[in-house]
């Protein structure tokens, strides 16, 4: 690998392990046929770090010789300075199987093929040793000594060589690669860099070392780690979102980088501090800052002892520098952030907050004093731990009300929008409308028209748009990638919390009507509505993040169909018989979990790619079976229908229809009735309404080519609904270009 930057990678070069191209075609297709080894958040974490060069000079997990002097030296055996063990661990009865030389597969869940690992060597180890020379304690209410001695009792060393990275990492647009930071401090002009490692929200303290701090140096590496943490931190996606509002407004963007650190917490106090330090140099950063209690936990490690360790070390050794930090708090008489070489005064005039205490004022609700904390911050996290729990200021609906309490009332008006996100119109409407039955009947039978977007309709802030009936620029979003202050290498993903407009569902969740939200762009992380929401493309993991409201929803969905998937992973993919297969599945998935929801009472919403329908209905009147469906949906009207396409949109198609409805027209526009079926006929729920015996049609059989037209540009989530009830929204429409949509509306008895 090419070597930039201002200082040497630890050992001199910088590791890459990961294979490429042709190389790593062939690798991938042998390891599928190797023996597998599962690897957890430790493993997939370590195995990221290795494969980048995060870990430098380390090119596999470690052998017995290193492991030993690690745990007994803080060495290698080379000699250089390394103090935390690297290993994978597995049972003994796997490790049976596996024979020294022999070439094994690391998966992920699911059997996701990640690296080829040649076995050099498989070796037992003493448990109470590494715990007692690494966490210096053998207590199990240690996190990492927990997490120790439930693990394998045997290692496996060796080489790895990386095919493909974990699905469903997060928080992609700052997972710099070393590499990728050391050309970004280049570009920058950045020679000397400080790194910033936290797992907590930036309080003012931490403001005023990182600012510190960079009166000596060049530019700041805020480097929030992002692997696994304690249940009690506050998640990291919430964390992020604090980041980006106090970058955004309090330091200034040419000096400030905003990454994240993949690795897992290990809670190894002193030695992890050498380990954090060494991994920062490898991402080209000169400086390192070494605080209080640097990766600690409980009462294990003194306050100071991580700035004690380096002391261990000769300084061209390490090769990083630390700039070590007493405790620092806000003194009311000094009027400003200061530590105890600095201020004179007694404790009485100290604000000091516990970690403990933080987090039982964002719980809750308790403001933060600004001395503690930023404004910008404190909303953030009480917004995002409100989000968590499914909390809401309005409307109000509380996150513990049962489940009939979220069923809406069905009678009176009903409206259901369908977006057709990618779906370049003139096929959906004119070219293959014969061949959408389901979409056919409801074009017939109800109202359909456009709903005002933007130019280019770009998935993200365009459906902000037109559920807002604001503009991008009012919106401040553009694009799924937004820059996120005024310099131009400083990106964030526009989620949810980038939209401050109300949009139809806020305005009807206040107006005390029900909704029901599902997959749409721009909901993740979900906010409280008055039904039921389930978020969009951009959530991270289904598994490690909330995205549903109200929370429990989430379990339910796990419990129906494991772990939910919002969008098709590996999309980009050239094997599109193995990706229809990923569409079909997802597909399946979220066929159960709608077809489920009635045990909720909540309108069900569903959801297809390429043009493949999934329908429920109720009411009385047939759908004809057509040559396109596999089977019909017998005796019922259509109720409530969702479409994804991988078809893309056309710009040349938005900006040709200027002269359209307006959002509000569009949505509170019925003008046919039919009759609901009863629970007596339909074998439905009382209050649902809705039939369990709903059929899903089969594809039709066109060309692979025309099935897949435009996929290539798809970009995950093909496309979103929102089933809105008793709909009075009221909005202006912006003269943008339009997306067409349909709106389908039909009035109970």
């Amino acid at each position: 690998m090419e070597q930039v930057g201002s200082i040497a990678p630890h050992g001199g070069i910088l590791v890459d392990r990961r294979w490429l191209g042709k190389e790593r075609e062939e690798a991938l297709n042998k390891a599928l046929r190797l023996p597998q080894i599962l690897l957890g958040p430790m493993g997939l974490a370590d195995l990221e770090m290795i494969a980048t060069g995060a870990m430098s000079p380390l090119t596999g997990f470690m052998c017995r010789a290193d492991y030993e002097r690690v745990v007994a030296e803080m060495r290698l055996t080379s000699g250089m300075v390394w103090s935390i063990p690297v290993t994978l661990p597995v049972s003994a009865e796997q490790a049976a199987s596996i024979q020294e030389g022999q070439e094994v597969a690391l998966v992920e869940s699911g059997g996701h093929v990640l690296a080829v690992m040649t076995v050099q060597e498989k070796y037992g180890y003493d448990k109470r040793r590494e715990a007692r020379e690494v966490y210096r304690t053998e207590e199990d209410k240690h996190p990492g000594v927990a997490r120790l001695y439930k693990q394998g009792d045997v290692l496996l060393g060796g080489p790895v060589w990386l095919v493909d990275m974990p699905a469903n990492r997060e928080f992609i647009e700052f997972r710099h690669a070393p590499i990728e930071t050391r050309r970004m401090f280049d570009r920058r002009g950045w020679k000397t860099i400080v790194a910033f490692q936290t797992r907590n929200p930036i309080h003012r303290s931490h403001e005023y070392i990182q600012k510190t701090a960079l009166e000596i140096v060049d530019g700041l590496l805020l480097h929030p780690l992002v692997g696994e943490t304690q249940a009690s931190d506050i998640p990291a996606d919430v964390r992020m979102a604090s980041y980006q509002a106090i970058l955004r407004d309090y330091y200034p963007p040419d000096r400030v980088l905003l990454g994240v650190f993949p690795a897992a917490m290990r809670y190894a106090g002193p030695r992890e501090a050498i380990f954090h330090a060494l991994c920062r140099k490898n991402y080209g950063c000169t400086h390192f800052i070494v605080g209080r209690d640097h990766a600690g936990v409980g009462k294990y490690y003194g306050t100071y002892d991580a700035q004690k360790m380096f002391d261990n070390f000769d300084p061209d050794e390490i090769g990083i520098a630390p700039l070590m930090f007493e405790n620092t708090f806000y003194c009311k008489k000094c009027g400003g952030i200061v530590s105890a070489k600095t201020c004179p005064h007694g404790d009485e005039d100290h604000l000091i907050f516990s970690g403990t205490e933080v987090r039982r004022r964002l719980e809750t609700g308790k403001p933060i004093p600004p001395e503690f904390t930023r404004p910008e911050v404190y909303r953030v996290l009480v917004e995002g731990m409100r989000a968590k729990r499914g909390e809401a200021d309005q409307p109000p609906v509380a996150s513990s009300a049962p489940a009939a309490a979220l069923a809406p009332a069905w009678g009176g008006r009903k409206v259901l929008v369908i977006g057709l996100d990618c779906a370049e119109p003139s096929l959906v409407f004119d070219r293959w409308r014969e061949e959408l039955p389901n979409l056919n009947q409801l074009m017939s039978g109800g109202v359909y028209g456009n709903l005002e977007s933007c130019i280019p309709a770009i998935t993200v802030p365009a459906w902000s748009v037109m559920m807002s009936s604001r503009d991008p620029g009012q919106l401040g979003i553009y694009g799924f990638r937004n820059r996120a202050d005024y310099s131009y290498d400083k990106m964030t993903i526009a989620t949810g919390s980038a939209v401050k407009a109300d949009r139809v569902w806020d305005i009807l969740s206040r107006a005390g009507k029900q909704v029901v939200v599902v997959g749409v762009p721009g909901t993740y992380p979900p906010r409280p509505v008055n039904g039921a929401l389930v978020s969009c493309f951009l959530t991270p993991n289904t598994t490690k993040s909330q995205y549903t409201y109200p929370p429990e929803l989430k379990d339910q969905i796990a419990a129906w169909v494991g772990e939910y998937q919002v969008d098709v992973p590996q999309f980009r993919t050239e094997d599109k018989d193995f990706l229809l297969k990923q569409i079909d599945d997802m597909t399946d998935q979220h066929f159960v979990v709608n077809l489920l929801e009635k045990s909720r009472g909540i309108l069900p919403c569903l959801s297809r790619w390429a043009l493949i329908a999934s329908i429920t209905a109720c009411g009385s009147t047939p759908i004809r079976r057509t040559p396109s469906t596999s089977r019909a949906t017998s005796g019922r009207r259509l109720s409530a229908i969702t479409i994804k396409s991988s078809m893309a949109t056309s710009a040349k198609c938005c900006r040709s229809s200027h002269k359209t409805r307006s959002c509000s027209s569009s949505l509170i526009t019925a003008p046919r009735r039919c009759t609901a079926a009863s629970p007596s006929t339909s074998g439905s729920s009382a209050t649902g309404g809705w039939c369990s015996r709903a059929k899903r049609p089969r594809r039709s059989r066109r060309s692979k080519r025309s099935r897949w037209t435009g996929a290539r540009r798809a970009r995950g989530a093909a496309a979103a609904t929102m089933a809105a009830c008793f709909s009075t929204c009221k909005g202006a429409s912006r003269k943008a270009s339009s997306r067409r949509a349909i709106t389908s509306a039909c009035a109970t008895n």
